[in-house]
């Protein structure tokens, strides 16, 4: 009896804002340790020199970089790392393109762990100038540090989102979701934009949410903020503008409480709730631009598009080149020239064509539609692929549902991040031909979290069921989590294989130039482990990045691929042990011929998802 009494007193802490507060904070605790914990020993990743030298010059001197994309508000963070350790950044301090030269091939020079082959020797040659390497670390580590808070700060806001519009306990669902996601944590280790664009934009739609369901002027504001904030740090949130005005007067039209208090919303003889609205886009708007102007400094602003003539960037896309040699270009325009200048950029990339290496595939010219898809399914764990078939499901049983206050609430809400999810992803994969890496939709997956969790706390008469079925996915996740640590970049689930990335992606899908550390390592306790060998090789054990597998040193290191390596360095750096002969063919190619030791690759790629091509 008296143990019973105990548990009922336990229920009730927890259920109070003490043991809340008490829950939250412990899940925020863990996802901070195993973020920085699993990155601590992380290498300099892609385009990391760059954007903390102009985040240092930002903070330290108010420069706005002069090549363009400029923007780049993970730039001016991580310009904090080396401000907060007191570091000057100068010729003498910042010797990063030695350390990061070949994908940081100079940094396994600089510690003698890189084979000395033709292909090789320059990296030793920028090595013998490389210096300072604690800087380096110190200034990784921190930057660790501001990403780990960023997702920390995501994580709440995930929290009080789910348990605002549904219950709290559909915010602790949400929490873990997100808290102990492979691929979540996997934007942070690869210290870029994404992990802050993430943050932004579940706040400017957090905001909006707000706006719409208590219409206060000051979540307004909020979402301006946000959307502002959001669109200086990545380009490719141009559209949101799009977005948020199209779900602003859907609500109009869906939302029935909305539709009454935003008649209210701006108290002058001549509104309405058209008027309202238009009046709340353009509040919202204005926010926008002026964050946008802000955090460029204000320079140049109201400049004519006709008069952009910087010395490192000229308009370039098509789409700017036609509205510059219009009238258009003669006005001016009451926004920053260099967030003009980096979404002109983005759109000329997007534009052209480029290379991808996809599911053991080479397309030179337009990418697979289906290449975000493949990537979602084959990054997102299985459990949360579950729980996300479930959500639309429930969908339908909530529309057959009688209308009521509180499921047309529900029913809302549904549509609302399922709208926001579809559209995001729709819009990227259409929008361009080119292709990057899933970290581009990482935007959505607080969004999947925040639908998935609203599961628990919908009352149906199979209620009951479904909950324990959900408990017991969610801590399936947490263990696929558990079991990833510390390598969550080169995380794929059972479609994929842990260890068969390799055969399906190059590039921030698998890897960050993030394992050199860890291959330094691997090296030192198998001295026999040949890193990045010459391309005609008869005997030994090998390993190389999956870029270069695949990419970079495809032509001489692709055929390995027919082989099963034999063991992986960080889940996605394969190691093969070579044993056999090149011989000479009678039309002059030479072919290798293995002995019995090695064996054919045993890993297929996976049919059902080759049939997306």
């Amino acid at each position: 009896m008296h143990i019973i009494m105990q548990i009922k007193d336990l229920r009730v802490f927890l259920g109070s804002k003490k043991g809340m507060y008490l829950i939250v904070s412990l899940i925020l605790l863990l996802h901070f340790l195993f973020v920085i914990s699993s990155a601590w020993n992380t290498s300099p990743t892609v385009d990391l020199s760059q954007n903390i030298d102009r985040g240092y010059k930002f903070f330290s001197q108010g420069i706005i970089a002069n090549i363009v994309p400029a923007n780049t508000g993970q730039a001016h963070l991580f310009g904090l790392s080396p401000i907060i350790l007191g570091i000057e950044l100068d010729e003498k301090t910042w010797f990063l393109s030695n350390f990061k030269s070949g994908n940081n091939k100079g940094l396994l020079a600089y510690h003698d762990m890189l084979d000395k082959n033709e292909m090789n020797i320059k990296f030793y040659e920028g090595a013998k100038k490389a210096q300072k390497e604690d800087i380096l670390r110190k200034i990784l580590r921190v930057s660790i540090l501001i990403e780990a808070i960023i997702s920390v700060l995501t994580a709440f806001v995930v929290f009080l989102w789910a348990k605002q519009a549904f219950r709290l306990k559909s915010g602790y669902i949400a929490l873990l979701l997100y808290s102990f996601s492979p691929f979540v944590t996997s934007l942070v280790h690869g210290l870029h934009g994404d992990n802050l664009v993430r943050f932004l934009t579940i706040l400017t739609f957090f905001y909006l949410w707000r706006f719409i369901t208590f219409t206060n002027k000051k979540d307004l504001i909020f979402t301006g903020v946000s959307l502002g904030a959001a669109m200086v740090i990545k380009p490719t949130t141009a559209f949101y503008p799009i977005l948020l005005s199209i779900i602003l007067i859907g609500a109009l039209f869906m939302n029935d409480s909305f539709k009454s208090k935003i008649k209210t919303l701006f108290r002058v003889k001549w509104s309405n709730k058209y008027i309202n609205v238009i009046a709340a886009l353009l509040l919202i708007g204005i926010t926008a631009v002026f964050v946008i102007n802000g955090m460029f400094l204000f320079k140049d602003v109201f400049k004519p598009m006709s008069e952009y003539n910087y010395e490192h960037h000229q308009i370039s896309s098509e789409f700017f080149l036609s509205l510059k040699n219009s009238f258009l270009g003669a006005i001016p325009l009451p926004i920053s020239p260099y967030w003009i200048l980096s979404i002109d950029s983005g759109k000329f990339i997007s534009e052209g064509a480029g290379s991808l290496f996809f599911m053991g595939e080479y397309f030179l010219d337009i990418a697979p539609k289906s290449f975000y898809l493949v990537s979602f399914l084959v990054k997102t764990t299985t459990p949360v692929l579950i729980l996300f078939l479930i959500v639309h499901l429930l969908l339908i049983l909530i529309l057959l549902s009688k209308n009521n206050e509180k499921m047309n609430t529900i029913k809302f809400n549904f549509i609302y991040l399922l709208f926001i999810i579809y559209f995001i992803f729709l819009f990227t994969t259409i929008a361009t031909k080119q292709v990057a890496g899933l970290r581009h939709l990482g935007v959505i997956y607080p969004f999947i979290f925040i639908i998935i969790s609203s599961i628990i706390s919908i009352k149906f008469p199979f209620s009951k069921y479904i909950k324990t079925f959900i408990l017991v996915l969610v801590i399936w996740h947490i263990i696929i989590y558990l079991f990833a640590y510390p390598f969550f970049i080169p995380y794929f689930n059972e479609m994929v294989g842990k260890n068969n990335g390799y055969l399906y992606f190059r590039d921030t899908n698998i890897d960050y130039h993030e394992l050199y550390y860890h291959a330094i390592e691997y090296k030192k306790s198998n001295l026999e482990v040949i890193l990045f060998p010459p391309c005609v090789i008869e005997k030994g054990k090998v390993s190389m990045s999956p870029n270069d597998l695949n990419f970079q040193r495809a032509n001489c290191y692709g055929w390995l691929k027919n082989f099963e390596p034999v063991d992986f360095i960080g889940n996605s750096w394969p190691v093969y042990d070579i044993e056999g002969k090149w011989v000479q063919e009678n039309d002059g190619q030479i072919r290798f011929v293995p002995s019995e030791k090695m064996k054919p690759r045993k890993a297929k790629i996976n049919s059902f998802l080759k049939w997306f091509i």
